[in-house]
């Protein structure tokens, strides 16, 4: 019998490869997926509505006029976002349980044709971690920026440290 949330996941994962941009110009790494329906690319999670904020004042555009709009300018624009582990995990779990998942994240990360200008991790306590697959990866490597989950107070930290990336790396 098939596990339905195998497959549940395997369904995300075929979102998530549907939004990769054809130019990877910004690879943002989240710790890992959350358990339940909300997912950056169902466009219904908490991060996708701060980065969606950060895009539109970073590079002073309009709108969007649904979710599903925005993650194709997202793709098109070069924002691919990723895990550092694939599977959500267990409540509780500390940053040297998630360690075993660089070096899956950094043979992930070589699949790609190049690095991309630049890399963001987003929660804090994994930022040593990225910029150890992103080492692992390329090299030299992109710089890595490490940004708070969007979460209550940190939400305007994180909207205003990733436009400033969006600034930065300008429009393609």
């Amino acid at each position: 019998m098939a596990d339905p949330a195998a497959a549940g996941w395997r369904e995300r994962e075929r979102v998530r490869q549907g939004f990769r941009p054809p130019v990877l110009r910004l690879l943002l790494i989240a710790e890992a997926p959350r358990a339940g329906p909300r997912f950056f690319y169902y466009g219904n999670a908490v991060l996708f509505f701060a980065v969606r904020t950060a895009f539109r004042q970073g590079l002073d555009l309009p709108p969007a006029p649904d979710p599903q709009a925005c993650l194709e300018r997202l793709r098109r624009w070069g924002l691919y976002v990723d895990n550092l582990c694939p599977a959500p995990l267990p409540p509780g779990t500390g940053r040297e349980a998630v360690r075993v998942c660089v070096p899956d994240l950094a043979v992930r990360l070589r699949a790609w044709p190049g690095p991309p200008l630049a890399v963001a991790a987003v929660l804090r306590r994994i930022g040593g971690l990225v910029e150890e697959a992103v080492a692992g990866a390329w090299n030299p490597a992109p710089p890595v920026a490490v940004l708070p989950f969007p979460r209550f107070r940190q939400r305007a930290v994180f909207e205003a440290g990733l436009a400033e990336l969006f600034r930065a790396l300008g429009p393609p």
